[in-house]
């Protein structure tokens, strides 16, 4: 029997056994799979290229390097529409906490994916030696890539690629939108390409950009904090971010760039004139703590100074199921991020008026 043949037949056992595993568990239902280990989700992410798929991760430490999203693996693999990819589950999936490290995809080298359509990655920690690397060769006509409350931490790339690289090879129309996440420390060693710590490129079409509650600072090694490089006019829009402390410009938008910017804090820039007048812009340290949220004695600057009307939306409750008021303007920075106790109120100061109005990290339950 030849080793072709032999690998084969292992896939195939392997695949019943995870099949009977999750029917048996209840945690396989309409496409939706429970994972715990590695082996099972190099199978998963494997059935997501012919299959939408849900694959909720339980809280632990995933390598990328075994599965086909490695950069080794042959043809590129994709991840059909309709699929998700998200962290923070508690055993059996029936719980959810997100908070940063409770879920971390590693790698020894580059994760690379070609998404196909909607696709949805949340409550992920992402500390991939090269990067995560996004492509949209097959992408479906008015879809959604959704990037939502992940920590970005620790690439090294020598490469002259980013930590977070999302490159549009797609005629089609989309959006990629960017919401709560975290993307600090990464280094770029060799950054050849003047990227981004997270990068948006569009060779053709022209999607939109949105970018809510994101926090992009102190990467290094020649890293910029934001870059959208185009050369098609696509639009980005950009609430409540912070972009400080990192080692080249802290946002950098190609020019012929539709861009509209309201309440960001932003160090240093280039960008082509908003096609509306920038609105709220921050230029100093957001004077952030150890887990990069606000301090508030002496109150950092970005405190209650956000808006809660941003594209797309921000949820309308908070962790407990509270309507979520909007007595204040909200802050422009990624939320609580170490899975604390705290409420989402800032401080103790007269809770009923000053809230937080961007959309939280579920430290203790399923958003």
């Amino acid at each position: 029997m030849n080793r072709r043949l032999v690998r084969a037949i292992i896939r195939q056992h392997l695949a019943l056994a995870l099949l009977l595993s999750c029917m048996a568990s209840g945690a396989w239902a309409s496409g939706t799979l429970c994972i715990d280990n590695v082996a099972d989700l190099a199978l998963a992410l494997d059935d997501a290229q012919g299959t939408a798929t849900t694959i909720q991760l339980v809280r632990g430490s995933y390598d990328l390097s075994t599965t086909v999203w490695d950069e080794h693996h042959s043809p590129l693999a994709k991840f059909r529409s309709g699929s998700s990819l998200l962290g923070g589950y508690g055993t059996g999936c029936t719980s959810r906490n997100i908070a940063s490290g409770n879920t971390v995809l590693t790698s020894t080298g580059l994760a690379e994916v070609d998404v196909l359509g909607d696709a949805l990655f949340e409550g992920l920690t992402f500390n991939l030696v090269a990067g995560f690397y996004i492509q949209t060769n097959g992408f479906a006509d008015g879809s959604e890539i959704t990037i939502r409350r992940n920590t970005v931490s620790g690439a090294v790339s020598n490469r002259g690629i980013s930590a977070l690289d999302v490159d549009w090879k797609t005629s089609a129309s989309g959006t990629i939108r960017f919401v709560d996440n975290l993307v600090h420390d990464n280094s770029a060693k060799n950054n050849a390409n003047d990227n981004g710590a997270v990068e948006v490129d569009t060779d053709a079409g022209a999607p939109k950009v949105e970018l809510i509650n994101n926090t992009i600072v102190d990467n290094a090694g020649g890293f910029k904090g934001f870059s959208l490089r185009t050369t098609n006019g696509t639009a980005l829009y950009a609430y409540n971010n912070i972009f400080y402390g990192n080692s080249d410009l802290d946002l950098f938008v190609q020019a012929g760039s539709k861009t509209v910017l309201v309440d960001n804090d932003i160090g240093t820039y280039f960008f082509p004139n908003p096609n509306t007048p920038a609105v709220g812009t921050l230029r100093g340290d957001p004077q952030l703590d150890a887990n990069f949220r606000p301090i508030e004695s002496p109150a950092s600057p970005v405190i209650n100074v956000g808006t809660d009307d941003v594209i797309g939306g921000l949820p309308a409750t908070d962790l407990s199921g509270r309507d979520r008021e909007v007595a204040h303007r909200g802050q422009p920075y990624a939320p609580e991020l170490d899975g604390g106790a705290q409420d989402d109120h800032v401080g103790t100061r007269d809770r009923q008026k000053i809230s937080i109005v961007h959309a939280p990290h579920p430290r203790n339950g399923d958003p």
